[in-house]
């Protein structure tokens, strides 16, 4: 395992009990967390989503995490950050073409990828959190296989678009910092507005550029 730090909120979350029930987690399990209030949510993104449940929220979220593992490890080849936001069944009282579905992403150093599943109709909660913790459990020890997987209990679709962010986020090769608000900026530097979430090679591209224009330290 890699040094993981795991999010999980809207289902899936007895993945926790299952990972941890046979000991010897704590080589590699650093932190698990349930922002299952919207709030709570917010506060980890640090912003509004447009959508809960949503491939883009799932990568913010693994993002948070493996920032996390990132300061707990100080050694940001051997962490991971995995997140999970699911819809999952309420049962009878629930509006007429609500989709189950789950969304897993995964952020290491080299990559970010996220994964789509969609549930059947048919199952209760309780099969359909069983299926997630399950699912999650394998991206957390590395044996989810990517393939489309069709059975009675569920199906899923797999997107995988990796961003090689290691010189991008920890300044390897360009000069620039990222800000979060309006701070001392020296005269002469260079302001590039974004959301970034996440930086990828696009922005990668576009820093080095500024750089090696007009040589001034790029402020993101």
């Amino acid at each position: 395992h890699k040094k993981t730090v795991l999010y999980i909120t809207g289902g899936g979350t007895s993945a926790f009990g299952k990972l941890l029930e046979n000991g010897g987690a704590s080589s590699w399990f650093l932190e698990g967390n349930i922002p299952y209030n919207k709030q709570s949510m917010d506060d980890l993104l640090g912003c509004v989503p447009d959508k809960y449940v949503s491939d883009k929220t799932a990568r913010m979220m693994a993002m948070s995490a493996f920032n996390v593992a990132r300061k707990i490890t100080n050694n940001d080849n051997d962490c991971i950050g995995i997140a999970c936001t699911a819809s999952l069944s309420k049962g009878g009282d629930e509006r007429e073409g609500r989709e189950h579905v789950a969304y897993i992403a995964e952020q290491s150093i080299n990559m970010t990828s996220y994964y789509r599943y969609s549930f059947k109709p048919g199952r209760d909660r309780k099969e359909e959190e069983d299926i997630l913790s399950s699912i999650i459990g394998d991206h957390v020890n590395g044996t989810n296989e990517v393939k489309e997987l069709d059975s009675d209990d569920y199906f899923g679709m797999i997107a995988d678009d990796s961003y090689h962010i290691k010189n991008i986020l920890f300044r390897s090769c360009r000069d620039y910092e990222v800000i979060t608000s309006k701070e001392d900026i020296p005269r002469g530097s260079f302001i590039f507005p974004g959301s970034f979430n996440p930086l990828h090679i696009g922005h990668a591209n576009i820093i080095k550029h500024i750089y090696d224009t007009i040589g001034a330290k790029v402020y993101l």
